[in-house]
């Protein structure tokens, strides 16, 4: 029988947002709370406030332990981001992946980096392979670098501010790097050859023992090792049983996993690349910054969208053509809107869910994604998304996670396994298409406007 005082507080760390949320071994929702993440500009370089998350934590878990009934805790985070550690303390700050390197640091980098059959990793800007940024300190801060005994990521950064303890866990290192040959399973030859290897600590499965962290009231803590968000995520649906299935993990970036594609598909210049499981296994996945173009088009639109303006943008010929951000299917194209000029921010944001599903069928398109859809994340309360993306998708079943916290409860079910497992109920709900053609069409003149 599961004591109420056995309940689990999953702190998971987006590029753009955070949250804790506490979880009961049967899924639900016992309580959370939320925070933007501090970004301090120092010279030009943005760098994480971490002592800003660090109180944040620090407070919550002991409201949790006290209020909640939480006494295990692991964390899931956004990709690309490290940490340097020496004689026990971070030696220098930890950066934001959206930095973009000096040009002679990316030049050099070029020269060095490994192929794509290699690492099946696309080169991409700004850190999004975070083995430029580690080369980047690495040149800046040569004696430093040297000095320092481990790197860590994200996730297990947090573990080792909790524990004390260095581990390295596979989903995050292997997640877009340049650090990790999935087929050979063993570091790169630039990880080798750099020596960095020899500063990535033991690794661990995700949601593994690591030790414990004391609250103020010398209460104590159990903390299993983290993983990489979206993996989490696909972790989860696997969980419930899913085994044929296109995941769509959406938030900042939008991550579309699909479990049937061979490697041979995967297209470096159509940000295209293999993500490596929590269970140490290859899968084709390709992405988009979908979370920031809705913002970019939308003007960070957050009010409910009417059908009439979704409907008057599908008969107009107004189009919002790629790319608003880095990376993507289409990354050397600069994003426009064309057609007639709208200044209406609800009209905008049926504009920008438009365009959010004209790039997600490119996407599954480049997948060859045949099977069942799963919609995951922030996009699964954005009902006209998931509807018209039905529509274009109508041979295929979608199911959306009416939570949308696929990442969350990714990470509380890995945890609770090592824990005295969990049985937590599927939150899927299958979508049903209105019977329209207006979508087909519009995207019909999208594609050829964008090929």
């Amino acid at each position: 029988m599961q004591s109420v005082e056995d309940n689990l507080a999953v702190i998971d760390i987006g590029k753009t947002s955070a949250k804790i949320l506490c979880f009961d071994r049967g899924g639900n929702l016992i309580n959370d709370t939320r925070l933007k993440p501090n970004w301090i500009v120092n010279k030009g370089i943005s760098e994480l406030d971490v002592n800003h998350y660090w109180n944040w934590i620090m407070d919550s878990l002991q409201v949790f332990y006290d209020e909640a009934g939480v006494r295990h805790t692991i964390v899931t985070a956004h990709g690309c981001t490290f940490a340097l550690i020496r004689n026990e303390k971070l030696a220098l700050p930890i950066l934001d992946y959206e930095n973009e390197p000096p040009i002679e640091i990316n030049r050099e980098f070029d020269n060095i980096k490994p192929s794509f059959s290699e690492t099946y990793t696309p080169r991409l800007p700004m850190g999004l392979n975070y083995a430029v940024h580690i080369f980047w300190r690495q040149k800046k801060f040569p004696e430093i670098f040297e000095e320092c005994d481990s790197i860590l990521s994200l996730p297990q950064y947090w573990g080792w501010k909790f524990t004390g303890k260095k581990v390295s866990e596979i989903s995050y290192i292997g997640c877009h790097s340049y650090l990790w040959s999935p087929m050979r399973n063993e570091p790169s030859s630039l990880t080798k050859k750099k020596g960095w290897d020899k500063k990535f600590p033991k690794f661990k499965r995700a949601g593994e023992f690591l030790g414990s962290l004391e609250l103020k009231t010398d209460k104590k803590l159990k903390i299993y090792n983290g993983l990489h968000d979206s993996n989490s995520s696909l972790y989860f649906y696997r969980s419930l049983g899913f085994k044929s299935f296109t995941l769509i993990s959406t938030g900042t970036w939008v991550v579309i996993f699909n479990t049937d594609t061979s490697l041979k598909k995967l297209d470096p210049e159509r940000d295209m690349l293999c993500n490596i499981t929590v269970d140490n296994k290859p899968i084709a996945t390709a992405r988009f910054m979908g979370g920031r173009d809705f913002d970019l088009i939308s003007h960070s639109y957050r009010s409910p969208i009417n059908r009439e303006s979704i409907d008057y943008i599908l008969g107009s010929d107004i189009f919002a053509l790629p790319s608003f951000t880095s990376g993507g299917p289409f990354p050397k194209k600069v994003g426009e809107v064309v057609g007639e000029n709208i200044s209406n921010r609800e009209s905008l944001a049926a504009l920008a869910t438009i365009y959010l599903v004209c790039m997600t069928k490119e996407i599954l398109d480049l997948l060859d994604s045949k099977n069942t859809i799963i919609i995951d994340g922030g996009f699964a309360n954005n009902m006209y998304y998931m509807e018209l993306l039905k529509e274009l998708c109508s041979t295929q079943k979608i199911y959306c996670n009416k939570r949308a916290e696929g990442t969350s409860l990714g990470a509380a079910t890995i945890a609770f396994e090592n824990i005295n497992g969990c049985r937590f109920d599927n939150p899927c709900k299958e979508i049903i298409g209105k019977t329209s053609n207006k979508m087909k069409q519009y995207y019909t003149k999208w594609k050829s406007l964008v090929s």
